[in-house]
């Protein structure tokens, strides 16, 4: 189980206090028994002492664990930031595009509580892919916040198959670039356009991406531990599919097998 940092906090105070209390309870049996208020227990002596330095131990050990994850996690940072930067830097060369319009992100699954559009709950709780790191030299387009299920978009259907999945989203961004969508249009669209995206979710995406790439980060098992995704933007102008080459695709798959180690130690950014 991965503890978050604001839960590794919380331990820690719970232990410290129990370590506090239980010092209390040691100095006020010794001084009661010393003055002989009242005869003291060599048993009740002995477990809370036990119970002071278990809780001193496990605050301490957490403190320790806590500090040496937190370095694992930043030097895992560090190395996946400069596998991503130097994937999207060999694709803006391989296919000419300026690297700004270029993006690159990783996922790996976690449980979230999602809400449809259609539920009137604050939602239920569900396997998705949520984003731990995310490149671009220009901070444009921004997050799409979506929530990313096997069902939605080239990095769902990568996720649901493990295997490569490129889709041309020109048509869309083209259709609904600077203009809003009702959802009767939404409605009408037909599977494939819609992508398994949700109408909230499409107006917040269909205008952004000329064609995404996603590609499967595998354990050296096999397993899937995460999709990391290249996308660009409808601003590189760019009229014909470019991140769909073969050369594009070992780029990223050799990017995916670089970080996949270091993805576990990462924590969610939006």
């Amino acid at each position: 189980m991965r503890l978050g940092p604001g839960l590794r906090r919380f331990l820690g105070l719970a232990f410290r206090t129990v370590g506090i209390l239980a010092g209390l309870a040691v100095g006020t049996l010794v001084a009661a028994g010393e003055y002989e208020t009242f005869k003291v227990s060599k048993t009740v002596l002995f477990w809370v002492t036990v119970s002071f330095a278990a809780a001193s131990a496990a605050a301490n050990g957490l403190s320790v664990w806590g500090n040496f994850r937190g370095w694992a996690r930043t030097r895992a940072e560090v190395r996946v930031q400069l596998a991503l930067t130097q994937c999207l830097v060999a694709v803006a060369k391989e296919i000419g595009v300026d690297p700004d319009h270029l993006g690159v992100s990783a996922y790996i699954p976690a449980v979230r509580w999602v809400k449809s559009d259609a539920s009137v709950f604050l939602g239920l709780p569900a396997e998705v892919l949520v984003r731990v790191v995310r490149f671009r030299l220009q901070d444009v387009p921004q997050p799409s916040r979506v929530a990313r299920t096997r069902s939605k978009g080239a990095v769902g259907e990568c996720w649901a198959t493990s295997r490569t999945i490129h889709r041309p989203w020109r048509q869309q961004a083209v259709q609904h670039s600077g203009a809003s969508m009702t959802r009767q249009q939404f409605d009408q669209l037909s599977a494939h356009l819609r992508d398994g995206f949700e109408y909230a979710e499409y107006l917040r995406i269909a205008h952004k991406y000329s064609e995404v790439l996603a590609v499967p980060v595998l354990s050296e098992a096999g397993d899937l531990v995460g999709v990391l995704s290249l996308d660009l933007a409808m601003g590189a102008n760019v009229q014909r599919d470019v991140l769909s080459t073969s050369a594009v695709d070992g780029i990223a798959s050799v990017t995916a097998t670089i970080v996949r180690d270091d993805l576990k130690h990462l924590f969610p950014i939006e």
